[in-house]
């Protein structure tokens, strides 16, 4: 059954079609190498996932241990990237404490910094 999908009057290049505002996007944090993290956004966590360990990224292919250790799921690609930006500019300290779930912590780090 297909499904008409209403005219919609602006694209930006963040949403370049119809059917991007119908998926769920993420948000992910990847531990590489038991040393740093890696943060991306995505529409299919699984499918990235493989692309990541199978070396078929540009950034995370000189790491032979990839591991995914948080995932955030938002309702656009558009929150998805700007959530990607905000994380990728926080310190480890906050990425450790969104990543073990601890919020308080993490309210804390965001007072101080």
């Amino acid at each position: 059954m297909w499904v008409r999908l209403p005219s919609l009057p602006h694209f930006d290049k963040l949403s370049a079609s119809p059917y991007t505002l119908l998926m769920n996007w993420y948000v992910y944090i990847l531990f590489c190498d038991q040393k740093m993290y890696y943060v991306g956004s995505t529409n299919n966590v699984k499918r990235r996932l493989l692309e990541h360990q199978t070396k078929q990224s540009n950034f995370t292919h000189k790491f032979s241990d990839i591991k995914l250790v948080y995932q955030e799921k938002l309702d656009s690609k558009e929150k998805a990237l700007k959530r990607e930006i905000q994380i990728k500019g926080w310190s480890v300290a906050k990425k450790n404490a969104l990543i073990s779930g601890k919020i308080e912590l993490l309210k804390q780090l965001s007072r101080s910094t």
